[in-house]
């Protein structure tokens, strides 16, 4: 488990239900990732949020660790920001194919909705898609894999920013869009699709 998501677990209190969990999570201003999500205004990143839908749902299966294999939907409504205390509802349906899918609710204590995923999960951790694993040992970061975003075609995420300063993505209305790569770390050049609203180009960066 990697030290972020040991951070984040600290934070989580989860009780297993039957088919399910509900689980309460507070946000530590002290969380390691915050001072670059953002700088001034921090705000829990969408990914941490998958994370905390993982380790819920491994705590109420009394499972060592849970990994993402597919992110079917995802929808930011509301930040959550230092000091927020949240709760998470989820439910845990069993796959043929020995993976499980998870649909998860966030919401503060007032029952403002922050967040909803659906996603299916594996307790073993996926493998690098062909073309990607090659010099892969060599990489200081090839241990880094544990629940990796593996978005598809068919995954599609959703925000609505409010347009306050800090949010990010300032004035950009609701919108639905679909992702269809993720970035690893260890490729020679992140593969991430061309953005409308930044028009920067990245340069080629290798494992550091």
């Amino acid at each position: 488990m990697t030290p972020l998501r040991r951070q984040l677990q600290s934070m989580l209190r989860v009780e297993p239900l039957d088919g399910g969990f509900t689980a309460t999570f507070t946000l530590d201003p002290a969380l390691s990732i915050l001072p670059d999500h953002f700088r001034n205004a921090p705000i829990l990143p969408g990914v941490c949020m998958v994370q905390l839908v993982l380790l819920s749902a491994a705590t109420a299966l009394n499972l060592p660790d849970l990994h993402l294999k597919r992110l079917k939907s995802a929808k930011i409504l509301h930040p959550i920001r230092p000091n927020d205390r949240v709760q998470i509802e989820g439910t845990i349906t069993p796959n043929p194919d020995d993976t499980l899918t998870i649909k998860a609710n966030f919401t503060t204590a007032s029952a403002q909705r922050c967040a909803e995923f659906s996603l299916t999960a594996t307790a073993h951790l996926p493998p690098l898609p062909p073309g990607e694993a090659s010099g892969i040992s060599d990489c200081p970061r090839a241990g880094w894999g544990e629940g990796e975003l593996r978005a598809t075609s068919n995954t599609r995420m959703s925000f609505t920013s409010p347009g306050t300063p800090g949010e990010g993505r300032e004035g950009v209305p609701s919108s639905t869009s679909p992702v269809t790569r993720v970035f690893n770390p260890c490729r020679a050049t992140p593969p991430v699709e061309p953005s409308p609203f930044f028009t920067t180009p990245r340069t080629e960066s290798g494992c550091a």
